[in-house]
């Protein structure tokens, strides 16, 4: 299965292939953008910048950046950097405990190829994440719209009474 650090993997992959294509784009801006936070994008960024899909930058207008174009980078290849496949435990099969059953190779085959047939640049002009209902609906802890603050028609000071009356 797929598992939460490789689906932010894909979104920060995805967010990079849609906005860096011009200039670098910073961690504070992507932690912004993405709702993750700077320590954990960090962590996912240096394996996906050791994993050759992103680059970065230091210095002024320094971030990261994708390397190379997005329509060459599958969705696979971000999962891979995250993702341990049943092919690689081929030297485990000594030890029928530890042996993935047919099922689970069948279902990583479905998942790999459903990968390998998307690009970056298949997301990039589609949204990767919808907005939840509860985000539609105001916030997390829907919370009623705060009222207009009522200014009040009296006077500020005794010089201004003459209008009031």
């Amino acid at each position: 299965m797929i598992s939460n650090k490789t689906i932010s993997a894909i979104e920060v992959s995805v967010f990079l292939a849609k906005n860096a294509k011009y200039r670098n784009i910073t961690t504070d801006e992507m932690s912004s953008q993405l709702g993750i936070s700077v320590s954990y994008l960090e962590y996912i960024l240096k394996a996906l910048k050791l994993g050759g899909i992103v680059a970065a930058s230091k210095g002024p207008g320094g971030g990261y950046h994708i390397q190379g174009r997005a329509s060459d980078i599958t969705v696979w290849e971000v999962a891979q950097v995250f993702e341990a496949t049943l092919d690689a435990s081929f030297t485990e099969l000594d030890n029928p405990n530890h042996a993935p059953s047919a099922y689970e190779f069948g279902l990583q085959a479905v998942i790999r190829d459903e990968l390998e047939a998307s690009t970056l640049a298949d997301f990039v002009n589609s949204e990767l994440r919808e907005p939840s209902p509860l985000e539609d609906a105001g916030g997390r802890f829907r919370l009623k719209p705060l009222s207009m603050p009522m200014l009040p028609k009296a006077a500020n000071s005794v010089f201004q009474w003459h209008t009031v009356i």
